[in-house]
């Protein structure tokens, strides 16, 4: 397993040796933070389901900053 920041159209910076069949089987993309995977964070870490006061207010925060879920993870 690898990961990289480059997106599938910059994956020719890459070494053409990495690129090649076998070497990539699987291209996954992470993108940032749903809210829907905040929760799913925040359940897992914290043990909270369901309603808690504060979500909505997180969610207009996720509206207008991206982050990742490993930097949301890290925090909690």
């Amino acid at each position: 397993m690898f990961t990289t920041n480059n997106n599938k159209e910059k994956l020719g910076k890459l070494d053409p040796t990495l690129l090649r069949p076998g070497r990539m089987d699987m291209h996954v993309h992470m993108s940032y933070l749903t809210m829907d995977g905040f929760k799913q964070l925040v359940s897992n870490y914290l043990g909270i389901d369901g309603d808690h006061q504060l979500l909505e207010v997180i969610a207009g925060l996720l509206e207008n900053k991206k982050v990742t879920p490993a930097e949301i993870a890290e925090e909690l």
